[in-house]
């Protein structure tokens, strides 16, 4: 009873820090990397906890009194033990039935099928509508349910024809290059809210480039939403799509946890296969989120995690300024015919965005309707969001200044998750979120801004959007460089459907149901067999 009330305790935590309810992955949680990163995140902690602690000090109270006043304590220790021994084994005998039979529990006892639990944007989705503890079950069923059972309608035979699709296909209009992917931690466009207004432009450089005919600017699909930033990493590396996985899956967590894991596609394996040194540079720990296993799985040459980076801190984590000096260090010295790849994952930008997190401000806040808590936040963010855009412009400063032909792409993780101490998101809460269509705000919800630089001239196409799982799969493609048949699969489906999430495409600037968009929604579910195939059954 005890332990169910913590349960609940770190339930409403979690939910109010984060915006997503506990689950069984969140073990993960007990390392010292995400320890830090909770700890970081209490500036967040308001009036509420004392609701959930009182909350859970009566719930914890009536069922003691209860135990207490209606169970005779009478029964010898061995009865004790015995019937703990039982119960424990009913409990395993019951979990064991259900992972292995998890597909007959989801379509007999739940009428619901994988395709359908997939298409709620989040875990939080399954939780509202099944409660929170049949939705932590199903939740875990349907991921270990894909992995067991390949999507309705799936074979092999299909997969191998559409991988023949483009096998043929090369453009190579970028020729070969250094190649910088920039994650830029909470990035997105503080232009588009309405509540606030700032006395200059917060993205001076990324304004310049959308102008400039040989750089692309476009909006970037996320696949999450205020965390979880190696869900991002997974889709750009990998060409691969959370939204065929279940909500909540956390592969980095979840999937990669053997060595079979070196074998599912990756963009380290390819520029590996092409000559690159490939490097992995992160202000963060390596065991966050099992980050240095995983980089290790997918063969990178370098690794390069926090303590070994030297720069300075602004605020609560390491500068931008000193990353992208750090970046630059890697590239100086290249040669062509020496080139490297480097996927680099910023810190700065992550929240709390409470009071006093910088010490100068570059920019002001001119006008908004927000309080004082709120604005604070909304200026720590927006600082941030001012210095990343900076550093890039640096950066592309720095690689101008070397010979070796070189591209950035920059892109934001996801939106930030700017929680106030009553447990309100300025940022989340701005009319641009809530119109009366619930799949714009969706969207919207996932959606941040992408850049690529070079300092070379690039033939560049005319893109607005484009889905993070093929980023990756798109640049590649573009340069002169041997690829899989699977990457160069995802980079032309690319061309035909650019956006889409769980269950809407966007095709011609309208925002459409799965059922709405048959053939685009038949190239989607030949996609996800794709992935099915590269993840599992090509691994047997």
């Amino acid at each position: 009873i005890v332990l169910f009330g913590i349960l609940i305790l770190i339930n409403d935590i979690k939910f109010n820090i984060m915006g997503v309810p506990i689950e069984l992955s969140d073990i993960d949680y007990l390392k010292p990397s995400n320890f830090q990163i909770m700890g970081d995140a209490t500036s967040s902690v308001g009036p509420w906890i004392i609701i959930s602690i009182i909350k859970t000090i009566v719930f914890v109270g009536i069922c003691l009194t209860t135990l207490y006043r209606n169970i005779e304590y009478r029964f010898s220790i061995k009865k004790r033990i015995a019937m703990i021994l039982l119960l424990l084994s009913l409990n395993v005998l019951c979990f064991v039935f259900i992972n292995k039979k998890s597909n007959f529990v989801i379509k007999k006892i739940y009428n619901t099928n994988q395709e359908q639990l997939n298409q709620n944007i989040s875990s939080n989705n399954v939780y509202v509508e099944y409660g929170y503890y049949q939705g932590l079950l199903i939740n875990a069923l349907s991921k270990s349910n894909y992995r067991n059972n390949p999507p309705e309608g799936y074979s092999k035979e299909i997969v191998l024809k559409e991988l023949e699709k483009y096998k043929d296909v090369e453009e190579n209009v970028w020729g070969k290059a250094n190649v910088v992917f920039l994650l830029s931690e909470s990035f997105a466009d503080l232009n588009v809210v309405n509540n606030i207004k700032f006395d200059k432009d917060l993205t001076p450089n990324i304004t310049k480039y959308s102008k400039d005919k040989d750089k692309m600017v476009f909006d970037f699909i996320a696949p999450t939403y205020g965390g979880v930033t190696v869900n991002t990493e997974f889709e750009v590396l990998t060409g691969s799509s959370i939204n065929f996985f279940a909500p909540g899956f956390i592969p980095w967590t979840q999937y990669y946890n053997k060595d079979n894991g070196s074998l599912a596609p990756s963009l380290m394996k390819e520029f590996n296969n092409n000559g690159y040194t490939t490097i992995y540079i992160t202000p963060w720990k390596k065991d966050l989120y099992k980050s240095g296993f995983v980089y290790t799985l997918f063969g990178t040459d370098i690794k390069k995690y926090g303590e070994s980076l030297n720069g300075k801190y602004k605020g609560i984590y390491y500068s931008d300024e000193s990353f992208v000096k750090d970046i630059f260090n890697e590239l100086k010295d290249t040669k062509e015919g020496n080139y490297k790849f480097i996927m680099a994952a910023s810190a700065q930008n992550h929240f709390p965005y409470s009071k006093g997190k910088y010490d100068k401000y570059d920019i002001k806040i001119e006008e908004t309707n927000l309080n004082k808590e709120d604005k604070d936040i909304m200026l720590n963010y927006a600082q941030g969001v001012y210095d990343a855009d900076k550093e890039l412009g640096n950066l592309y400063e720095m690689i101008k200044t070397i010979k070796t032909p070189t591209i950035i792409f920059f892109f934001g993780d996801h939106l930030p998750y700017t929680i106030d101490s009553k447990g309100k998101d300025p940022y989340f809460a701005d009319e641009y979120f809530n119109t009366d269509n619930i799949r714009v705000n969706e969207l919207r919800k996932y959606t941040t801004k992408a850049v690529v630089l070079s300092n070379y001239n690039l033939k560049v196409d005319n893109i607005s959007s484009m889905n993070a799982s093929y980023t990756g799969a798109y640049i590649l493609n573009k340069m002169d460089l041997k690829i899989s048949d699977y990457f160069k699969y995802i980079a032309n489906c690319s061309k035909s459907i650019s956006t889409y999430n769980r269950n809407s495409i966007v095709k011609d600037n309208q925002i459409l149901n799965y059922s709405d968009a048959k053939e685009g929604y038949e190239q989607i579910k030949n996609m996800n067999y794709v992935q099915y195939y590269m993840y599992y059954d090509s691994l047997k």
